[in-house]
């Protein structure tokens, strides 16, 4: 291979066979096609199992990676950054980051509500933030060979601007339930 890559380039320019000669230019391209590969959006492996691509998803949320966010939030077309305005993209993920951001989180158990062979799954994840404890329903999708975060129930996060309250402090509802 390294022969016809070497008649290509003399015969693309002579610039390029001084460098064909030494090795660079062979080493530049191996090293630009690796970069090219990684960079592509199909390279990112996908989370294999519901529960991964929602610990993937909350560790970006946490570390402020709306990129990665963006690969791991999607639809059955695929991610959102693949489908989505880029713009649009970011400010939902912004608002969806507001309302997740926690100290840690945890699966309620038995929380997938569907069929562990149905090509979608509901999870119920408890966050944990400044004293409150939500429990938020994660639905995911299969995609290609992983899965995706397609939908975030975030009023069940509750309003993170706000304190959250104890059952026993909140306000009666209109049933006088408290």
């Amino acid at each position: 291979m390294n022969r016809y890559f070497n008649q290509w380039a003399q015969t693309m320019s002579p610039l390029l066979s001084s460098h064909v000669k030494s090795g660079v230019v062979p080493a530049a391209v191996i090293l630009a096609l690796v970069y090219g590969c990684a960079k592509s959006g199909d390279a990112r492996p996908e989370p294999r199992a519901p529960e991964a691509v929602v610990t993937a998803f909350l560790t970006a949320v946490n570390a402020d990676r709306i990129n990665e966010m963006g690969e791991l939030w999607g639809t059955s077309k695929g991610p959102a950054s693949r489908t989505m305005d880029t713009d649009e993209l970011e400010q939902r993920l912004r608002v969806i980051r507001t309302y997740l951001v926690h100290d840690k989180f945890e699966f309620v158990q038995g929380s997938s509500n569907i069929q562990p062979s149905s090509s979608e799954r509901r999870l119920n994840v408890k966050l944990y933030r400044n004293g409150c404890e939500p429990v938020v329903p994660m639905t995911v999708i299969k995609y290609r060979s992983g899965w995706l975060i397609r939908e975030i129930d975030l009023a069940a996060a509750g309003n993170p601007a706000r304190r959250c309250q104890s059952r026993d402090s909140a306000e009666p509802d209109s049933k006088g339930r408290r």
